[in-house]
């Protein structure tokens, strides 16, 4: 007799979970990134990840600096998530009660703020762009992207802003 379409969702779930098992806990036991857990340095890793989400308009006016951008992207989000210890990222039955309450509040939070930041950026690009002044770089695909990576990167962000002990 053949599975069912649940049955092999909840046995691919199974297997998900004993293969990220042995991932979590080398994760929460992990000591080599111990130096970039301080609060003071997960903030300003935080905020330099912010910044470069923000500016990615303008590094896309040559294409070298988009690459580096987009690659300098992906470095200081692993380190982040990597520093926060990957709760971000884990499925809800590998951590405590208290980690999935406050990954759930971080996670709402952070995109109340990017639907907030992106009404408000829309905004403002209507009004300035009635002045013939344009805050996309140039191409209005350019500052999308930033807005797209900045909502990528905000619950992880926000993890290392709000959480005191890792």
């Amino acid at each position: 007799m053949e599975k069912t379409f649940n049955e092999k969702v909840k046995e691919r779930r199974a297997d998900m979970l004993d293969k990220m098992s042995p991932r979590a806990d080398k994760l929460m036991y992990d000591t080599r990134f111990s130096a970039l857990r301080t609060p003071g340095v997960r903030k300003f890793l935080a905020l330099l990840l912010l910044a470069l989400c923000l500016t990615m308009p303008w590094t896309q006016i040559h294409p070298v600096g988009g690459v580096l951008a987009i690659l300098g992207v992906f470095a200081l989000w692993a380190i982040l998530s990597r520093v926060n210890r990957g709760f971000m990222d884990l499925p809800n039955e590998l951590i405590d009660e208290r980690i999935k309450a406050r990954r759930n509040e971080i996670y709402r939070w952070s995109y109340f703020v990017a639907v907030f930041a992106m009404f408000a950026f829309v905004g403002l690009a209507i009004v300035k762009n009635d002045a013939g002044i344009t805050l996309l770089g140039t191409h209005p695909l350019h500052g999308f992207m930033g807005l797209t990576w900045t909502m990528f990167t905000l619950p992880t962000i926000m993890f290392a802003f709000l959480e005191k002990e890792i």
